[in-house]
């Protein structure tokens, strides 16, 4: 299953950043991660970083249910 989407909604209020991140993936409830932080890249970077975490989960729990990947394509890479 692959990713179908990703929106990106970076916000400040005050002096706090905030990235947010939402993820669909086909027949699974979309994954939303949200991070703030005293500096814009700093919030990017902890997203994209749990984001690839949430993944590789979401990955791993595909080949325990069915017993292999045939339902990962070979390019899904975290």
């Amino acid at each position: 299953d692959r990713i179908t989407d990703v929106k990106t909604v970076l916000s400040k209020e005050n002096s706090r950043y905030s990235c947010e991140l939402v993820i669909s993936v086909p027949s699974h409830s979309n994954i939303v991660i949200v991070r703030e932080a005293g500096n814009l890249y700093t919030a990017i970077d902890e997203a994209v970083n749990i984001s690839e975490r949430k993944l590789r989960q979401y990955k791993n729990k595909l080949r325990s249910r069915k017993g292999r990947l045939h339902d990962v394509p070979e390019d899904y890479k975290v």
